[in-house]
């Protein structure tokens, strides 16, 4: 009974070792990569991805005060007036009836 339990607590035990080791077999991959500790490698990446939202705070807040240099304006060209005839004075003409 107790050997039982036993292999029952030791399997639980290795499963559970086997699925940790799987999570972060990119931190080991990295770590045995490197020659640097696992939690050293580990720290690292947490400190990586925690300061991403930061930075890219940073430079939302940079770009939305950012303004553009404006080019000195280039000069337009003269508009042609076209002049009208001159007008001939009225002068109305009158109708005289006759009674």
């Amino acid at each position: 009974m107790q050997l039982a339990a036993a292999r029952s607590t030791k399997a639980q035990a290795e499963g559970e070792a086997i699925s940790s080791t799987s999570e972060f077999a990119a931190i080991a991959f990295i770590a045995a990569a490197t020659g640097a500790g696992t939690d050293a490698v580990a720290h690292a990446a947490i400190l990586t991805i925690s300061s991403i939202p930061d930075v890219l705070a940073v430079l939302l807040l940079l770009a939305a005060g950012y303004s553009a240099p404006k080019a000195p304006a280039a000069p337009r060209p003269a508009r042609k007036v076209k002049r009208r005839p001159a007008r001939r004075p009225f002068s109305p003409k009158v109708v005289h009836a006759q009674p």
